[in-house]
């Protein structure tokens, strides 16, 4: 299917845009972890690549209060573990590539004046992909906390008083919403892609004989001579005969 001209005419600025923001939305937390329902910090869609985490305001404040009572903090050190266990995300290292590359090439079509191309609404494409991926399997944040939660079932069972106590907290990590609109601005770009995909489908032609329409001939041109009609066998009517010229014989040579 043809784009809209409208939209085919701004091609290059909506990819360079959207590839833009969809960069800058890596900055932006995309996973929140929570311990019993209170917020113990946050991560990035960067961080997630070098298994960075940020503590939130409350998380803070505990540590800050434990460290005054002279101990090392529970939440400081959970968040360490974090870090130590955590991994890396190699899936959304490929779509920050994917999207900076993109980006990169967009603009150079952009501000060259060159006709708009392919590739970076194909690379927006892959790096969409990749991120659905990455959600599918889990992001490394995901699986750590779920190795912490499988710890404290564990110590439940050889420490019946320490488990309890362990078994009481419960630690849960949800996607925000920065996620979801990065997923959304990457389907800017491809959504047009795919739909510029699609093949047309026209319409069959019809005959007028079967249609029952009636074909006038354009203003200013006189419509064919009209033809001898066939006989009722199919053949053309004999030709008038037309009689021979008479000759009148030569006059008689003078003696």
């Amino acid at each position: 299917m043809q784009i809209p001209p409208a939209v085919s005419a701004h091609l290059s600025k909506i990819n360079f845009a959207t590839l833009c923001l969809a960069a800058i939305l890596f900055l932006f937390p995309w996973s929140n972890v929570s311990c019993n329902g209170k917020e113990m910090g946050s991560q990035s869609g960067f961080q997630a690549i070098y298994a960075g985490f940020s503590k939130s305001g409350e998380s803070k404040q505990m540590d800050d209060q434990m460290r005054a009572m002279g101990g090392p903090s529970g939440a400081e050190a959970q968040g360490e573990k974090l870090d130590d266990d955590m991994g890396y995300a190699l899936v959304t290292l490929l779509a920050l590539l994917a999207v900076l590359a993109g980006a990169a090439l967009s603009g150079m079509l952009l501000f060259k004046k060159m006709p708009p191309a392919v590739p970076p609404a194909m690379l927006a494409a892959a790096a969409l992909v990749l991120l659905l991926f990455q959600a599918l399997v889990g992001f490394p944040i995901d699986r750590s906390i779920n190795r912490a939660m499988d710890k404290g079932k564990q110590s439940a069972k050889n420490d019946p008083f320490g488990g309890q106590m362990a078994g009481s907290i419960i630690l849960k990590t949800e996607r925000t919403g920065w996620y979801y609109l990065e997923l959304l601005v990457l389907a800017v770009p491809a959504g047009l892609l795919i739909y510029s995909m699609i093949p047309d489908r026209k319409p069959l032609a019809t005959s007028p004989a079967t249609s029952g329409a009636v074909i006038l001939p354009p203003a200013g041109v006189m419509p064919p001579a009209a033809t001898t009609p066939l006989t009722s066998g199919g053949t053309m009517p004999p030709a008038a005969s037309v009689p021979a010229p008479v000759i009148p014989p030569p006059p008689p040579p003078l003696i």
